[in-house]
């Protein structure tokens, strides 16, 4: 799915499983940092592991855009992130999101959480310039962000 000129917000429900045969591919081919997103609101679904639903995003490859998360708990795993531009590949402002199994080769940076209770595990993260940070948290408050097994 290239999102072009456009961003993609989940209010509801966004369940995009891939295989490991069969990717979901998402692009965005332009240079509109503001546009390349698919941004989980508020009031989008949470991942619920013990029913299997909920918003997730499993085995896809995501080509320069970013994802960003409200207070809302998305399960983010087993995907491919790949960015040449400066642009934050997962921001997390609330919510207890699950961001684990990912490969993420980029500029700017991984992970930045500003707030919520983030899970962060078996990820491997690497950036190709010097001046990028894989994890970075700023002013968390009254939640707990957890990191297990980082790879980098």
């Amino acid at each position: 799915m290239n999102l072009a000129a456009y961003y993609m917000q989940v209010n509801s429900t966004l369940h995009a499983q891939g295989s490991s045969e069969d990717k979901i591919v998402f692009n965005c081919d332009i240079s509109l940092y503001d546009n390349k997103r698919i941004e989980f609101a508020d009031d989008s679904s949470s991942w619920n592991e013990q029913t299997g639903t909920g918003s997730i995003i499993e085995k896809a490859i995501i080509n320069s855009l970013s994802i960003s998360i409200g207070k809302s708990s998305p399960k983010i795993s087993g995907n491919s992130f790949y960015d040449e531009s400066w642009c934050i590949l997962i921001s997390v402002e609330g919510g207890s999101p699950i961001i684990s199994n990912n490969t993420m080769i980029f500029n700017g940076d991984g992970i930045k959480a500003t707030g919520g209770s983030p899970v962060i595990s078996d990820n491997f993260i690497k950036s190709t310039k010097t001046a990028s940070t894989g994890i970075r948290t700023i002013g968390i408050a009254g939640g707990e962000f957890t990191i297990a097994r980082a790879n980098k």
